[in-house]
């Protein structure tokens, strides 16, 4: 699976997670040197693809998958 530069921005972000934390759209911008639409528009197609997962409160938190853990386990994304 290819992902683009902000996805993969985000997927970093959200792996330095423990499996219960959660960070928002906002946070997720920080971490990743994104505007929040451009994180919004990679978090979208992360929870398309089942790497991401939101939370159904407002504002939603999202949170990696175990799919996305181990996406970027894989060679492309390992640093």
């Amino acid at each position: 699976m290819s992902l683009t530069e902000p996805q993969v921005g985000v997927l970093a972000a959200l792996v330095q997670l423990k499996p219960t934390e959660t960070l928002t759209i906002r946070q997720l911008s920080g971490h990743a040197g994104r505007q929040d639409a451009a994180t919004r528009a990679a978090v979208q197609a992360l929870a398309a693809s089942g790497l991401a997962l939101g939370s159904s409160r407002l504002p939603t938190e999202w949170r990696i998958t175990p799919r996305g853990r181990s996406l970027l386990q894989q060679a492309p994304y390992r640093e």
